[in-house]
């Protein structure tokens, strides 16, 4: 899904800028995905369990751009990557089609912030 840039303000007044993520960004998210494992219990997989290849995370990243209910954004401060949002169908069936999960994630430094 094709979603629009936009900006806010976190709590220390920082301007974030939100927009999907694209292909180009395959070696700040694989890179992210293990920082992020390593700094937080709360995350879904170990640092080592990081496996993803960069072909691998552009062709993800594009085909969350092509689906039609799937959504993965990232968030930017002065340009560099700082976390991210995904939106992700549960299950093809009609009777879910009203139902997703929500993964967000930020690196450590930035959580508190009102980013999340």
């Amino acid at each position: 899904m094709v979603f629009g840039e936009i900006s806010i303000k976190d709590k220390l007044g920082r301007t974030i800028i939100l927009r999907n993520a694209r292909p180009e960004d395959a070696d700040d998210l694989v890179k992210y995905l293990k920082v992020t494992s390593a700094e937080t219990p709360y995350l879904i997989r170990e640092p080592e369990e990081i496996t993803i290849t960069k072909e691998d995370e552009e062709k993800f990243l594009q085909a969350k751009i092509d689906a039609e209910r799937e959504l993965m954004l990232i968030a930017l401060i002065d340009g560099r990557h700082i976390g991210n949002c995904s939106l992700m169908s549960i299950a093809p069936y009609k009777r879910y089609r009203h139902r997703c999960d929500v993964a967000i994630a930020l690196y450590k430094e930035y959580c508190g912030c009102g980013i999340g």
